[in-house]
């Protein structure tokens, strides 16, 4: 009882034993302890997360880790596009190669058996159809004659090419074809189409 009434009557005689100054100042020191106290308990609740809080951060990292991952798939697909493209090129462009490879191969064979039945007795010309890719062997002993003719005439090979209307490549040809038949007489024959 006697708590019951010190503490109904403390007001009268906390005003009874202290003066009005040191009463404020015991007010103003409860007034920073409960402001200390609220302030500690803000602190310790902002310290642990909250669920809501924490449920809406693992939100957005699972957002963000969703849209890495789809950005990683749209960019395996485009590798896997592009490495497609790529190995089909390569592809086309190697058969295309292997084509050429193969008609310049039957080419070569085809004059190499035209020169093993030639003997190399015989001086001729070869041409090449741009559009069967075939070869053609003619004999042309005249031309050849008038060729080799002329150069022992003293005549140049570009000389020659003019006054016989054939193409320089074609004399520079029968040249080396005459030259090769007969090895001593090349020192005889030093004009050739420069």
């Amino acid at each position: 009882m006697l708590l019951a009434f010190l503490a109904l009557d403390f007001p009268n005689l906390l005003a009874a034993a202290m003066s009005p100054r040191q009463m404020g100042l015991l007010a103003a020191i409860v007034a920073v302890c409960a402001l200390l106290l609220i302030s500690q308990r803000r602190r310790a609740r902002d310290r642990e997360p909250s669920t809501s809080g924490y449920a809406r951060e693992l939100r957005s990292q699972i957002r963000e880790q969703g849209e890495h991952h789809r950005e990683t798939a749209a960019l395996a697909i485009d590798l896997e596009d592009i490495a497609r493209r790529i190995t089909s090129e390569v592809d086309t462009r190697f058969l295309k190669l292997e084509t050429v490879i193969r008609h310049a191969d039957e080419r070569i064979e085809h004059l190499e058996e035209l020169l093993r039945s030639d003997g190399g007795n015989s001086m001729r010309e070869w041409t090449i159809d741009d559009q069967s890719g075939q070869t053609d062997a003619g004999e042309h002993p005249d031309s050849q004659a008038k060729v080799i003719a002329l150069l022992d005439a003293g005549l140049s090979g570009s000389e020659i090419a003019r006054r016989l209307k054939l193409p320089p490549a074609e004399v520079e040809l029968i040249l080396s074809m005459s030259r090769a038949r007969t090895a001593p007489a090349s020192s005889r024959h030093p004009n050739s189409i420069a």
